[in-house]
């Protein structure tokens, strides 16, 4: 029997299958982000003319007209700062207290996980209504603290079950050697926890990084002041003030873009690595 002949005409029209579903998938990512990089260096005239077309004459003056604009400066500036420090402040605070239920034993630890897992089934809007309140209350309501502990709050049942997970497969082994050198918890947690589960936890990170940066409810409710907008938020202000100029709003969302695509790309192969090791048992 040759080689060609084992191949049944079910396993080929599977196979076409299956790539033919991944070349649609890949073309749905790549058409708009096409789109959106194109038309950002078109004049209204030429997007008139042509909206799918490449650019005849590629021009920066969209670039110009959005970057000239303070603030929009100013939300960059305002994402830049609001990602960075929830995301610094959720994964110290998810990879302690993951820790805490993966290696620790204590009364109600059980409980508690099973109280995070509850937890990643409440999406954002369920909670916005009672935290707005609450940030009300504590004159919290535009300002940057405010929405970071929101978002700290809101990343912190995933990013925790996901690293549990993650320290529940290390080796007891290394723990139990290093309590016999005398080692504690906290020696236990900066020598051996993290570092072994570095790919997890820069994987969580990469995710909690593009959760915020792209996030779009937590920032018109908790930031309404213009100055204190994130830039996902200030460019549905863009979009009413060049409605019509859809080239300039296309150059602002290129520019949102940039970073969290730079940050894949220097991130990629521990975000493969982590979610490889995130599904092995």
């Amino acid at each position: 029997m040759t080689a060609v002949s084992r191949y049944r005409p079910v396993d080929v029209v599977g196979s076409l299958t299956k790539h033919g579903v991944a070349l649609a998938v890949t073309l749905s990512a790549i058409v708009p982000l096409y789109f959106m990089v194109s038309t950002s260096f078109k004049t209204e005239v030429q997007y008139a003319d042509s909206q799918l077309a490449p650019p005849t004459s590629p021009t920066l003056l969209n670039y110009e007209q959005i970057l000239g604009n303070p603030m929009f400066l100013t939300w960059i500036r305002n994402s830049f700062v609001l990602t960075v420090v929830s995301v610094a402040i959720g994964i110290a605070i998810s990879a302690l207290a993951a820790y805490a239920l993966a290696c620790m034993d204590f009364p109600g630890r059980q409980v508690a996980f099973i109280g995070f897992v509850a937890m990643l089934g409440a999406p954002a809007v369920t909670v916005a209504i009672p935290l707005f309140r609450v940030m009300v209350e504590a004159r919290l309501i535009n300002t940057l603290p405010g929405a970071v502990i929101a978002y700290v709050g809101l990343m912190i049942p995933y990013t925790t079950y996901f690293l549990t997970g993650f320290f529940r497969r290390l080796p007891s082994a290394l723990f139990e050697a290093a309590q016999l050198d005398g080692a504690g918890h906290l020696t236990m947690f900066r020598r051996i926890a993290l570092p072994l589960s570095r790919p997890g936890v820069i994987t969580l990170a990469i995710v909690n990084t593009l959760w915020v940066w792209n996030e779009l409810l937590i920032a018109i409710i908790f930031l309404q002041r213009n100055d204190k907008r994130t830039l996902m938020a200030g460019l549905t202000v863009f979009q009413g003030e060049f409605s019509s100029n859809i080239p300039a709003i296309m150059a602002g969302l290129t520019i949102a873009a940039l970073p969290m695509f730079v940050l894949y790309v220097t991130g990629v192969r521990y975000f493969l690595s982590g979610f490889m090791a995130g599904s092995e048992k």
